[in-house]
């Protein structure tokens, strides 16, 4: 019963993230998870999730799952700009997804534990990227 709310609930969890990333303005080019990137040379972001194990456990015959994982949101830009447009997204992506944000939706409750760390900026072939790794946790309601 457990496997199955979780199976259930990361699409569910996934779509509250995702609608709150979107939202952030102004908008940036997304390429989620096993889609391609239609613009590769404009500033973009990739969008990933990864789930922890989850903590399910029933009190009688009542299931409560506690589900926690981190989305990822790795940031390119253009090499040679200066740091000044990724380090303002980031500030964008930490004020939207503010330490104790709390989000209700489809019998789940979404928070968000911690401010958003960002890992350090390098250039690679795709551009200047830095990661930005969102935390979370979910309540079964």
């Amino acid at each position: 019963m457990g496997e199955q709310v979780e199976i259930m609930s990361n699409p569910t969890i996934k779509k509250i993230l995702q609608l709150r990333l979107s939202g952030i303005d102004p908008p940036i080019q997304t390429t989620w998870e096993n889609t391609q990137n239609k613009q590769p040379n404009a500033p973009y972001q990739r969008v990933f999730f990864i789930p922890a194990q989850p903590n399910t456990h029933a009190i009688s015959d009542h299931v409560h799952s506690r589900l926690s994982g981190v989305m990822q949101v790795s940031l390119y830009f253009k090499v040679g700009q200066g740091s000044k447009d990724m380090d303002e997204r980031v500030a964008l992506i930490r004020e939207c997804f503010e330490a104790g944000l709390s989000i209700v939706d489809s019998g789940w409750q979404v928070i968000i534990p911690s401010l958003p760390s960002q890992s350090a900026a390098q250039v690679t072939d795709d551009g200047y990227v830095s990661h930005v790794s969102i935390f979370y946790e979910a309540y079964q309601i």
